[in-house]
């Protein structure tokens, strides 16, 4: 068996009963009022069956009154998923704070104007800056520049490029010998 609150989310995966939950805030209805937007998709037994589920997962009661079953919220049917939600909001929000603080002193400051009006930039390191990426001499950064085509990235030579270009060399000389 289930605990509740796998239960709860189970139910709640479902769009079709959300809407349902959605419905149901406003106000009760009865099954036959829940079905009528759904009858074009499914049937009316398969709608039960979504009720069925909210309903063993806590979330609506059902009455009798004669002939009619009407639906209703219970009242209390989201506490225990709210209450577990709470413990990982609050959770997730200390973490970020954490995040942004640690941030703010590894993070390198904005952009400002300096003295005489022009904007600078301290994101690009200038000659001597400790900021210099790994790899590059002060002051200097490696050009960054894309090879022509794969075969030459891999450092490997391309057959099918060089027999081709060999055949058509060769269909050059044959052309100017006639």
């Amino acid at each position: 068996m289930q605990d509740t609150l796998s239960q709860a989310f189970s139910a709640l995966a479902d769009p079709t009963r959300r809407s349902m939950l959605e419905r149901l805030s406003r106000n009760p209805a009865s099954v036959s009022d829940l079905a009528e937007p759904y009858l074009k998709q499914m049937s009316l037994p398969a709608v039960t069956k979504h009720l069925k589920v909210l309903e063993k997962a806590g979330f609506i009661s059902k009455t009798v009154d004669a002939q009619f079953r009407r639906c209703r919220i219970k009242e209390d049917a989201f506490r225990d998923v709210a209450d577990w939600m709470e413990e990982y909001r609050v959770y997730w929000e200390e973490s970020f704070d954490r995040l942004e603080e640690y941030l703010k002193t590894v993070a390198p400051p904005k952009k400002s104007k300096s003295l005489d009006g022009a904007k600078t930039n301290p994101a690009k390191p200038s000659p001597g800056d400790a900021r210099t990426p790994p790899g590059t001499r002060k002051g200097t950064q490696k050009a960054k520049t894309s090879p022509p085509n794969k075969a030459i990235a891999a450092g490997r030579n391309d057959e099918r490029s060089n027999s081709a270009r060999k055949r058509r060399k060769k269909n050059a000389d044959k052309s100017k010998t006639k």
